[in-house]
């Protein structure tokens, strides 16, 4: 078992390991006797819900569930506005609780939910997929979408707590365990390339979940709210972002992270900033989990989704851009450049 510090403002603890379910009434002794509202989708109640919820009644923790429609289209303003309707009707108040069981989706929206009710809530994240544990679940970002635009509408509200349960993953399908897979390359690529070596095959999960953590735990304390070094666990985000949007979600945020990634490091390659051996490693792991490494949508909508990006000022918007392994920079581009900057290889050959 791991237990990693997040020494944000409201600090907290994130725990790694497995069959630790038993031991979530231990991090909820301060709200012990109190309601709680369990939150999780459609998918991960039927698998997870039960056991949860009867380890916590024994704990003599009032339970009341919500569960909502799983998938981004479900990432609305309208879900959060039952989830909060669902909160005031069971009489909940700012002392009780609310705990996430899902991936990122259920936690940003979990989050979002605490964040407003009663002007604030305490919220426990149960991360049930890998990307939720080694990313979604730390570092205090909520969010819905809007319009389709991912993440739109949010706040920075921390956890109380992250219990990452690795035995919840027994469920979880192969595709969406890449996805996550996809967050970890990312970690490496941003900041310790040594990860990447322990990647191709993964024989410690616990381990390189715990280390996926700290990278994230030591960037947010040092930056919470994004004005400086967080913005470099962005990397292939703005172009995934917009993969996903375009694609309607049907590409998966890990998917559209690793198309980004290729994408950004292409573009760094024709601007002579980043070494040979960065994009040789990066297909080789994206290769090896079954991660896309392109995508065949329009480029002039995946320009206009970007230009919709929440990461963009009124006038420039915020890329990462890698260097070499475990290196990436945070580089300013003006949105009149964007088109060009972006444009595929062929495109700019002609």
């Amino acid at each position: 078992m791991y237990t990693v510090s997040v020494r944000t403002q409201a600090p907290y603890e994130v725990t790694v390991g497995r069959n630790l379910i038993d031991e979530l009434p231990s991090l909820l002794t301060k709200y012990r006797g109190r309601a709680l509202v369990l939150v999780s989708d459609d998918i991960v109640a039927p698998l997870h819900m039960e056991r949860v919820k009867s380890v916590l009644e024994k704990a003599a923790f009032t339970v009341h569930t919500f569960v909502f429609q799983a998938g981004e289209d479900h990432k609305t303003i309208e879900t959060l506005d039952a989830l909060l309707n669902f909160l005031y009707e069971k009489e909940m108040t700012r002392a009780d609780l609310l705990v996430s069981l899902g991936g990122g989706l259920t936690g940003d929206l979990t989050g979002l939910a605490a964040a407003l009710y009663c002007r604030g809530t305490d919220f426990i994240q149960l991360p049930t997929s890998l990307l939720a544990m080694v990313d979604a679940s730390v570092g205090g970002k909520t969010a819905v979408n809007l319009q389709g635009a991912k993440n739109q509408i949010g706040v920075f509200h921390q956890p109380s707590a992250v219990l990452c349960d690795t035995a919840f993953l027994d469920t979880l399908p192969q595709n969406r365990f890449a996805e996550g897979m996809a967050e970890v390359i990312k970690y490496g690529f941003i900041d310790d390339k040594t990860l990447l070596d322990r990647l191709l095959p993964i024989t410690d999960l616990e381990s390189v979940i715990a280390d996926c953590v700290k990278i994230k735990a030591r960037i947010v304390a040092e930056d919470e709210r994004e004005y400086g070094i967080r913005k470099l666990l962005n990397f292939g985000h703005t172009f995934g972002h917009a993969v996903e949007c375009v694609s309607n979600h049907r590409v998966s945020h890990g998917d559209a992270v690793a198309i980004g990634m290729c994408r950004a490091y292409d573009v760094a390659r024709r601007a002579g900033i980043c070494q040979e051996d960065f994009g040789e490693k990066l297909h080789a792991l994206l290769d090896y989990y079954a991660l896309p490494t392109e995508t065949s949508l329009p480029y002039g909508e995946l320009l206009q989704a970007m230009r919709h990006d929440k990461k963009r000022s009124r006038q420039s918007i915020s890329l990462v851009l890698p260097t070499k392994l475990g290196e990436c920079i945070c580089h300013s581009l003006p949105i009149e450049e964007l088109e060009k900057f972006f444009a595929p290889s062929e495109k700019k050959e002609n």
